[in-house]
């Protein structure tokens, strides 16, 4: 009797790590290549229907990872995750910039704008949770909103944006 033992192939994801992106932005993540590799990409635990190439473009936030197998063998690895965030102020403003007090919050936050504007509160699935219209001044919310990672969204009437990053505890 003959026992063959075979070595699954490697299993790694370029960019590594936590990479960030604008909301709109895409990454593309790479697998290493080989003859005779196949991919499977999983978003968060479960497999993306269709993702079976050595590169994924990711166009939302979450924690991605690919198992390759080698087709002769049938012998498989899975990488480590990458984790992309969506996570980003844009550059411009003009004013003095809003501000979240306490971030992170276990409670509600309070939002101060420097002034007039619409506020939205997206989650990390690019969900709009809660949206207020504000003149200079603050907002007070957040007791309602589980714990996790939201965005204040916030649009000046007078063009300029930005956003703040808030952590729900």
């Amino acid at each position: 009797i003959t026992v063959q033992v075979n070595k699954p192939p490697a299993a790694t994801v370029t960019p590594s790590g936590t990479v960030t992106m604008c909301s709109g932005e895409t990454k593309v993540l790479s697998a290493n290549t080989g003859i005779g590799l196949t991919y499977q990409w999983f978003k968060n635990g479960s497999p993306i229907p269709g993702a079976t190439n050595s590169n994924y473009t990711a166009t939302t936030a979450g924690k991605y990872k690919v198992t390759v197998t080698r087709t002769s063998t049938g012998c498989f690895k899975t990488s480590k995750t990458t984790t992309v965030t969506i996570t980003c102020k844009i550059e411009g403003i003009s004013h003095a910039a809003a501000t979240a007090y306490p971030n992170p919050s276990s409670h509600d936050f309070l939002i101060s704008l420097y002034g007039e504007g619409i506020v939205e509160i997206w989650n990390t699935t690019g969900q709009i949770v809660n949206q207020f219209d504000l003149a200079s001044g603050s907002i007070e919310f957040g007791s309602d909103l589980l714990p996790g990672i939201y965005f204040a969204h916030i649009n000046y009437i007078n063009g300029e944006a930005e956003i703040l990053k808030l952590i729900k505890e």
